[in-house]
């Protein structure tokens, strides 16, 4: 895959953020893409997981805005930045794509410790309530 490639994939999942279009979000992730959050030991895998966890960091934050962005020939870094609670969040998003352009690893580093605990509260509260559904 070229950079070039690369880029347009980067920029059709910053298109896809920018309009909350999940079934555009879930087109550009592989079937067994894999999600490493801060704040949770286990990783989440499979394209809807994943989307499910990203839906509930959604509704956990505000003024979530991507910021900058690094790409590589199969991986790309976007930094962004928003809020838990009023509390400002940091962070960058690494992403790895397979051979056929698809989203394969996402991992998400955050600062602070206390922000992304807070996160993740709300992350395990909206799935937890989403599951009883």
């Amino acid at each position: 895959m070229t950079s070039y490639r690369t880029h347009g994939i980067v920029r059709a999942w910053l298109d896809a953020v920018s309009r909350r279009d999940g079934p555009a979000l879930i087109r550009l992730l592989s079937d067994d893409v894999v999600l490493l959050p801060p704040f949770q030991d286990e990783e989440v895998r499979g394209a809807r997981n994943v989307l499910e966890t990203f839906s509930a960091v959604e509704a956990a934050t505000q003024a979530f805005a991507y910021r900058r962005s690094w790409v590589a020939e199969d991986s790309a870094v976007l930094e962004f930045s928003a809020t838990v609670d009023g509390c400002p969040i940091h962070g960058i998003d690494l992403i790895h794509f397979d051979t056929d352009g698809k989203i394969d690893r996402f991992d998400i580093l955050t600062r602070s410790v206390v922000i992304t605990q807070s996160l993740g509260g709300a992350v395990k509260k909206y799935l937890s309530k989403n599951a009883r559904r």
